[in-house]
């Protein structure tokens, strides 16, 4: 017997929903970095996401001086790893089914039965850790006004 249906959306979600939280970790990193988005792409698109993660963590460290802002980074890189761990578990797991209804994914010579309810939980988690990084984002935006103003690019064919 194949994967149901709705056990194949649920991972589809999942992927689709970690690779826009990627896509918001590069603005993250464009905007700790003081740099635009292309060049913060080139920086960390051969980046594993733990390195991504990272880097955000240490970016916050050096630009963020009030405490209550570097908690909530913290708690930010905190939820961004959380996802990743959960998402490579299944993701990068050996999939099958067994009698009747039952999916199983094996991890780490461990098999556990998945149930489609914590897949489905596990893609509006991705999820609202990507609307936490946008937040986050937004907020430095607001702490610190006139860093991120468009600016003319230096960076033509003509120099």
């Amino acid at each position: 017997m194949s994967i149901p249906k709705n056990y194949l959306e649920a991972l589809g979600r999942i992927s689709v929903n970690f690779a826009q939280l990627e896509f918001e970790l590069f603005f993250l990193i464009g905007r700790l970095s003081d740099t635009d988005q292309d060049a913060a792409r080139v920086i960390s698109e051969q980046m594993t996401f733990r390195s991504k993660c990272e880097l955000v963590d240490s970016l916050c460290k050096l630009r963020l001086k009030k405490e209550s802002r570097l908690k909530e980074a913290a708690s930010l890189v905190r939820d961004l790893n959380a996802v990743r761990i959960k998402r490579n578990r299944l993701l990068h797991s050996t999939w099958g089914t067994g009698e009747g209804d039952e999916v199983f994914s094996a991890q780490r010579k461990e098999v556990v039965n998945v149930k489609l309810a914590d897949l489905q939980q596990l893609g509006d988690q991705i999820t609202e850790a990507a609307r936490r990084a946008r937040r986050f984002k937004g907020n430095l935006m607001v702490w610190f006004p006139g860093l991120y103003e468009e600016r003319r690019e230096p960076w033509t064919t003509e120099n």
